[in-house]
């Protein structure tokens, strides 16, 4: 199907599924009320859980949020065109008169906002005359889909964007503080900030992917397993590991497990294992934070 078949269903109110650099989205007209409940009858996702909204530059980010100096500064580093992975989701007050929906922000005087890393969503994002609410095209609670195949929502259709290359969700801030830890660390943002940044407790849900349990796959997690029964079980390893189904990095590359992690739970959530078993995992780095957030949050 062409680009223009996907935008005339997004002015229309209707449902499409998007690619990005981090997980596929489900997409909707941020302006209709219409278009975003269909969002949350679609992942049977609580309306309290507020929704990201993604335009295709600051420029028009600006016209739904208020940006202060740090999250100016945020964005102009982060997002296109800076040449980093721009994976950050920025919280920041709505603007006076916009047309969002109520829907997107959950009832919060605040909205959260990214430019997506996809060359073929920013071109979708050009096309359309309005932002685009699009949370990872899943089940609320399920795994988020990093491939085509992965996507379980039916008689939606899918705009092709191969892999998407970060492979879990964006990090999510709101001034200095992270609320759902992603690929952009704490030292990343501290770093263009240049003053102290902290994690969210997660007491009060302001963005998506705080709640207690989520993105999970359908099979029981067990984290940091030695011993595993191979008959019945499967195990994520991690480096120098010959004990398991499949190795989030052979090479020992956080990066590379936190980019695996979706992808291989997938592949072994479709093989009838009782239990999926995960290899301890350093926890003296950056992106321990993250992946840690992820694994506990599938055993809620």
């Amino acid at each position: 199907m062409s680009m223009n078949v996907f935008i005339e269903a997004l002015r229309a109110n209707n449902l499409i599924i998007l690619p990005t650099e981090t997980v596929y989205g489900l997409g909707a007209n941020a302006l209709s009320d219409e278009a975003v409940l269909k969002i949350y009858k679609a992942k049977n996702r609580p309306t309290k859980n507020p929704l990201i909204i993604h335009v295709a530059s600051l420029e028009e980010a600006m016209k739904y949020g208020v940006f202060n100096e740090d999250s100016l500064k945020l964005a102009k580093h982060f997002w296109l065109p800076a040449k980093t992975a721009n994976s950050l989701t920025l919280v920041v007050p709505i603007k006076s008169g916009t047309k969002l929906s109520k829907y997107v922000t959950a009832g919060l005087d605040t909205v959260a906002i990214r430019v997506p890393n996809h060359p073929v969503a920013l071109e979708l994002l050009k096309q359309c005359n309005f932002p685009v609410a699009a949370p990872s095209a899943n089940i609320s609670t399920q795994l988020s889909p990093t491939q085509k195949a992965h996507v379980m929502l039916k008689d939606i259709p899918i705009l092709e964007g191969g892999f998407a290359q970060v492979g879990i969700e964006s990090t999510i801030v709101e001034n200095t503080t992270i609320l759902r830890p992603g690929i952009i660390t704490k030292s990343m943002l501290e770093t263009v900030l240049q003053k102290p940044v902290v994690i969210s407790d997660g007491k009060v849900i302001k963005a998506p992917g705080m709640t207690k349990r989520h993105y999970a796959p359908q099979t029981p997690v067990v984290i940091d397993s030695i011993l595993y029964d191979p008959a019945t079980e499967a195990r994520l390893g991690f480096g120098k590991d010959n004990q398991c189904t499949l190795n989030l990095s052979i090479t020992g590359d956080i990066k590379e497990a936190v980019r695996n992690l979706f992808a291989y739970l997938h592949e072994l959530d479709q093989k009838g294992y009782t239990r999926i078993h995960i290899a301890p995992l350093p926890k003296d780095q950056e992106l321990s934070i993250t992946l840690y957030d992820k694994l506990h949050r599938m055993i809620g």
